[in-house]
This record gives C-alpha cells, sequence and structure tokens, in this order.
C-alpha cells in the first residue's frame, strides 16, 4: 500500500483481502498487516499486464507473474542471459528495477 496511514483505503484493501479466495489462515481484518510499498496494486497489475507478461517472449524466461507481498513483479529465467534480455525488455519500457525481481529457474518440463 502506498499511503498506510489512509485508513479508508487500508480498510478497503483488507476486506478486499479477506472477499478474496485462497487467502488461508487469515480470518479477521487484525491477522492483515499493510506496510508500506513503493507502488500501488493497480500499477504493478497494470505494468504486468500491459507489459511484464510479454517478457516471457525473452528467450530463457520461464515464468512471470505478480509477487503482491512484496509489491512487484517476478520472473524466472533459466540463463544470466535470460536475466539480462528481461532486464533489458523492462528497462525499454521504462519499468524501474525495484518493480521487479528476476529469479533463478529453470523450466518445467511436462511428464
Amino acid at each position: 500500500m502506498v499511503d498506510p496511514s489512509d485508513e479508508i483505503a487500508v480498510a478497503s484493501a483488507k476486506n478486499a483481502v479477506l472477499a478474496g479466495e485462497g487467502h488461508g489462515t487469515i480470518t479477521s481484518a487484525d491477522d492483515i498487516k499493510v506496510v508500506k510499498g513503493n507502488y500501488s496494486l493497480y500499477q504493478i497489475g497494470d505494468w504486468y499486464n500491459n507489459i511484464g507478461y510479454n517478457a516471457l517472449s525473452v528467450p530463457g524466461a520461464v515464468s512471470s507473474g505478480l509477487d503482491l507481498a512484496n509489491d512487484r513483479m517476478r520472473f524466472g529465467a533459466e540463463t544470466d542471459e535470460a536475466t539480462d534480455g528481461i532486464r533489458a525488455y523492462m528497462r525499454s519500457y521504462c519499468i524501474p528495477d525495484d518493480a521487479y525481481v528476476i529469479e533463478p529457474e529453470q523450466a518445467s518440463v511436462p511428464i
């Protein structure tokens, strides 16, 4: 959350989490810790939907997704070259480096 002092936004975000599926052991709004983030959920989601998802076109990019707990996009890369390629792709759209993380990952092999 960009501004954790905004009580209305905090309450709205907590209610959205509680209304969603798959929130595990969270049973009340008191279980949710709100921390300051650099970007809004909407900004990260917009970047991912319009730009980040296409980073999978970089050779060696094997996964992508949103890491909402850490306020960023996440990418998996098989090689250092793929990491460099994803980073170059994101920078070509002026996406800040702290808005994503690229982690080493092997491609999944169907069984």
